[in-house]
């Protein structure tokens, strides 16, 4: 679990070390961006135990991994309705923001879980 959950954390701090430093400099990220990088540290703690347990059964991991991709992605879109429905200002710049972040967790989630799967 921790193989995937270390380089997850590492991650999350980097993204919200950006966020710091574009408050700093004034060039302003949604205000909600550190809820956005905490949601997805979250999914990350939540996707790392389905991958650990998918570790187990070999046979299956490929339905593991996929399972955590769906959930990423049916969370992410219950995030944003509860977004829409709680009427957050700016919420343009927020999606991208959000569309942003997810790309680039999803990108390195599966550049994690690829090396597990090209060995089944």
């Amino acid at each position: 679990m921790s193989k995937y959950l270390k380089p997850s954390l590492i991650f999350s701090g980097l993204l919200l070390l950006l966020y710091y430093v574009t408050e700093y400099l004034q060039w302003g990220l949604h205000r909600f961006f550190p809820a956005l990088i905490l949601f997805f540290l979250l999914q990350s703690f939540i996707v790392a135990w389905i991958l650990a347990m998918g570790e187990r059964d070999r046979q299956r991991f490929p339905i593991y991994a996929l399972s955590s991709v769906s959930l990423r992605f049916v969370t992410g879109v219950l995030l944003l309705i509860i977004f829409l429905i709680m009427k957050i200002p700016d919420l343009q710049a927020l999606t991208l923001q959000f569309t942003v972040v997810y790309l680039s967790y999803m990108i390195f989630e599966l550049s994690m879980v690829l090396s597990n799967l090209r060995r089944n």
